[in-house]
């Protein structure tokens, strides 16, 4: 089936991001990895450190960065990065999970984006 130019847009802005975390010392583990309706586009290691980075590729910045990825979006992310750990027996290891925002080619890289966490209230 051929990609849609979204498709095409979203795997080289993910290629970019993989890149750039080459360049940064990191060792890509998984790409697209999916599990039960959630997928991590990216996920890498460097040392003892294992990230997951959700790539967001646009060609206009409609919302601001730090409201690309929802809360129910971040559990999902959460939820499958726990999967990955325990299918491919990751253990002693620190997690991270990370944002990187590529628009009309600029890449803005958020460490730390979002932690796993309970929402307590409503």
């Amino acid at each position: 089936m051929p990609l849609n130019s979204n498709q095409v847009l979203g795997a080289a802005g993910e290629q970019r991001v993989a890149t750039h975390l080459a360049q940064e010392g990191f060792t890509l583990l998984a790409t697209n990895y999916r599990w039960r309706g959630g997928e991590l586009d990216l996920v890498a290691r460097k040392d003892e450190l294992v990230i997951f980075v959700e790539v967001k590729t646009r060609t206009h910045q409609y919302l601001p960065i730090a409201e690309m990825v929802s809360f129910p979006k971040q559990q999902k992310i959460i939820a499958t990065a726990k999967h990955f750990l325990a299918h491919h027996q990751v253990t002693n290891t620190t997690i991270r999970f990370d944002v990187a925002c590529l628009i009309d080619d600029t890449l803005t890289y958020i460490p730390n984006a979002f932690t796993p966490q309970e929402r307590y209230g409503s």
